[in-house]
This record gives structure tokens, C-alpha cells and sequence, in this order.
């Protein structure tokens, strides 16, 4: 048998294994009922593979790290494809090339070029050429790129989709645009250093609180400055405080903590605006109203103050640094609220908190999704897309006012986004 049959009969078998055992392991199976709760539609392929490869369980481990624990006896070969398993890459691919085992694609999220083989015969991609579009998950092992997962495939005039779906993935995911990619990461340090520096010019301090409703005007009067040295003149007519502090859950489909500065809330509320030096830009709910949580003499005054300090803990989104802000400031209270809040007994330190909760942040570096559309040229290409579908709008009389949804899809206004 051909090495490269060998090499797709081994991987096949592996992952079928994989995807038998989240149904039959009882715990793994029941993890996996409460993730599809998720999904008013049912688990898609993409969202069970995304379970399957990447979710982080509740006992801080993966799928692939369970079963390599409750199955020794597999061959030392299967162990190691099992662990390259860990470093799939999920994303979105332009075609550049049709090969007679595979192709050459560009990933649009992490902005690298792949050499990828075909785990199938390439006669069921017929039909398939140069600039067309996979969404699709890699798999790689000894030294090569497969091709594992194929959930669609996009034709050349469906550009802008596949470049919206990249940025989603940045946005839901932001180490999507850097993983595999160390030259981007280096970028991004850089970038942030920079950012940083302008922030606190701009807004002369490292932390912002304001309501929902006036975030996205305000992130949007940093970006000008940022990118253009353009200082706002209504600076402080943006920055509106919330007239109560309290804490409720937001009714979406989504993270809070990906849309805030996406979405139009009828309900008012806080959101802090911090800048952590090494992670970039936070944009973060009920900040300021977390931060009251500590300030407060009888903190249960605090309505929602529970969930409020819960979800600072176990949102992935919010980093180490915001927690050690936030210690540094009310210092044992602190500690004292929050081990009441967690129900732990022990006594904690800080840091052991933090690792307890944010494990994942001394693990790899975990940018904000807003600091990722600063550096992402998916993001950057999307909205020049979005502007020259604007110019034929408005050859063809179509109008639209500024302040109503802006077509290119970004969830921004218009006079904020493509009309600028």
C-alpha cells in the first residue's frame, strides 16, 4: 500500500475512533449534550469538530487528552498522530493551486500560505479551481499539511463570505490569527506596544467606563486617532457614565464579550474600556459595575453580583491582567468577596486563582478580538470590499441613512463604518 494511503487509512481510523468515543464515554457525552444546548439548530460538522479538536473541558482538559489517558495500549505511532491531533488548524483557505495529491491554499485568518495533501482521491474535487474557497480543518503530521475536514466550499464570487467568516473566526477565536504563525505574533507584539502608547495619549489614563450605546462611537474616535492622529473634540460627551450599576445576563446568541462594540443593546449598561500592555485593548461588560462589587460597603447590595464576579472568572475573554488591576486596588476585600462568591474554601492566593481560572492565558498569548482587527488583513480587505460595494450603491442612487445598519454586514452604522 502507497505511504500516502497508509498515512490516510491511519488518520481516518483515528478520527472515527475520536468521534465514537464523545457518545460513548459518559462524561465526555454528557459535556457534549450541554455544548449542543448551545446551538438552537443542532450541532453542525463544524461546530461537533470544533468540540472534538479544540473545547477545553470542564477538567481543563481536551477530548484527544481523555482518550489518549483511557487508551495505554494504542501503538505509539497512534499516540503521536493523536497529538498532532491537538494542532489542527480550523479556518478559511483560498485556492491557489490544484495539485495532483491536493493544493496549495492561503489561510485568510492567519494570513499563511500551506501546502496541503488530500486524505481522499482528488477526483471527488472536481470542479473545484484557483480561487475558490474551503472552510475546512488541517491536519498536520510528519512534516505535511491534510486535509481532514472539508465543511464547504465557496466559488471565487464569494469572496466577501469567505472573508466575513475569516474575521468571525478572529473575532470568536482571536488566536486563530496567529497560531502556526510566529511572524504575525511578532507583528502583533509590535502592534501592541504601539497601541498602547496611543491609547493612554488619547485618552490620558489605561481604563475607560462608559455605556454600551456609546462604545461603538468611542472606539471608533480611538481608531481615527490611532491610525490618522485625529484627536475628538466630544471626548468627554461620549464617555457617559451608567446612571445604576448592576449586573444582568444580555440575551444573544453570542459572547458579550466578542460584540460589546458590536451590537445594539435596547437596554443600558456599563462597559469598561482597558488597555492591558501586553494583550491589547479590553473591552469588557459590566466592568464598571465589577469594580463597584469592591467599592460597595455591603457588596450583595450590588444586584446581579454573583454572576457578574462568576463570569470575570470563567469568561475565556477576560484576561489575568484585568483581575490583578482590580486586586491591586481593594487587595484582601478582594480575595475575601471572591472566595465567597466561588465557594472556595481554601485559602487561595491571587495567583492561585488565576491559574485556577485562567490557566489558558500562561499557557500561549491570548490577544483580544479587538486588539486582533487592528493587525488583521482579512478585516482590512473586508472593509475595502465593503467601501467598493458602497461606491456602486451610490452610482446606482442607492441611499442610506447614516445611522441605520451599514450593508457590508460589519453590525456598525453606516455613517461609522463604510461612510467615513
Amino acid at each position: 500500500m502507497p505511504v500516502q494511503e497508509q498515512t490516510s487509512d491511519k488518520i481516518f481510523k483515528l478520527n472515527e475512533d475520536l468521534s465514537k468515543f464523545i457518545y460513548e464515554d459518559e462524561q465526555i457525552k454528557k459535556e457534549l449534550n450541554e455544548y449542543a444546548k448551545t446551538f438552537k439548530n443542532g450541532l453542525s460538522r463544524d461546530s461537533l469538530a470544533y468540540f472534538m479538536f479544540d473545547k477545553t473541558l470542564e477538567n481543563g482538559q481536551k477530548v484527544i487528552d481523555v482518550y489518549l489517558k483511557k487508551n495505554k495500549d494504542l501503538s505509539a505511532e497512534d499516540k503521536k498522530v493523536l497529538k498532532e491531533f491537538k494542532n489542527s488548524i480550523n479556518s478559511v483557505f483560498e485556492i491557489k493551486k490544484v495539485l495532483k495529491d491536493g493544493f496549495e491554499m492561503y489561510n485568510l485568518v492567519n494570513e499563511k500560505d500551506y501546502t496541503v495533501k488530500s486524505l481522499i482521491k482528488m477526483v471527488n474535487y472536481r470542479g473545484v479551481v484557483q480561487g475558490n474557497y474551503f472552510t475546512c480543518r488541517l491536519i498536520p503530521y510528519e512534516k505535511e499539511y491534510h486535509l481532514l475536514v472539508l465543511n464547504s466550499i465557496l466559488r471565487t464570487t464569494d469572496k466577501q463570505q469567505a472573508y466575513k467568516i475569516a474575521v468571525s473566526m478572529q473575532v470568536e477565536n482571536p488566536e486563530s490569527l496567529y497560531k502556526d504563525n510566529t511572524k504575525k505574533l511578532k507583528q502583533l507584539e509590535k502592534m501592541v506596544k504601539d497601541l498602547n502608547a496611543k491609547f493612554n495619549e488619547f485618552f490620558q489614563k489605561d481604563e475607560i467606563i462608559t455605556i454600551n450605546q456609546n462604545i461603538d462611537e468611542l472606539l471608533g474616535a480611538f481608531n481615527d486617532f490611532a491610525e490618522e492622529g485625529t484627536k475628538a473634540e466630544n471626548l468627554e460627551e461620549i464617555i457617559q457614565l451608567p446612571e445604576k450599576y448592576s449586573y444582568f445576563k444580555i440575551q444573544s446568541d453570542v459572547d458579550p464579550f466578542d460584540m460589546t462594540a458590536r451590537r445594539a443593546d435596547t437596554e443600558k449598561y456599563d462597559v469598561g474600556i482597558v488597555f492591558d500592555p501586553e494583550l491589547g485593548i479590553q473591552v469588557l461588560p459590566f466592568y464598571g459595575t465589577f469594580r463597584k462589587i469592591f467599592e460597595t460597603k455591603d457588596y450583595k447590595s450590588i444586584t446581579g453580583y454573583k454572576d457578574c464576579i462568576s463570569d470575570y472568572f470563567q469568561n475565556g475573554k477576560v484576561s489575568p491582567f484585568i483581575i490583578k488591576k482590580v486586586y491591586e486596588e481593594y487587595g484582601e476585600k478582594f480575595l475575601k468577596i471572591v472566595l465567597d462568591v466561588l465557594e472556595i474554601e481554601e485559602k487561595f492566593t491571587l495567583e492561585e486563582l488565576l491559574h485556577k481560572y485562567k490557566e489558558d492565558f500562561f499557557m500561549s498569548k491570548k490577544f483580544s478580538s479587538t486588539t486582533v482587527l487592528y493587525a488583521s488583513e482579512a478585516f482590512t480587505s473586508l472593509m475595502a470590499s465593503s467601501m467598493e460595494m458602497q461606491l456602486e450603491m451610490t452610482k446606482t442612487s442607492y441611499s442610506i441613512g447614516r445611522n441605520e445598519p451599514c450593508p457590508c454586514g460589519s453590525g456598525k452604522k453606516f455613517k461609522k463604518c463604510c461612510a467615513r
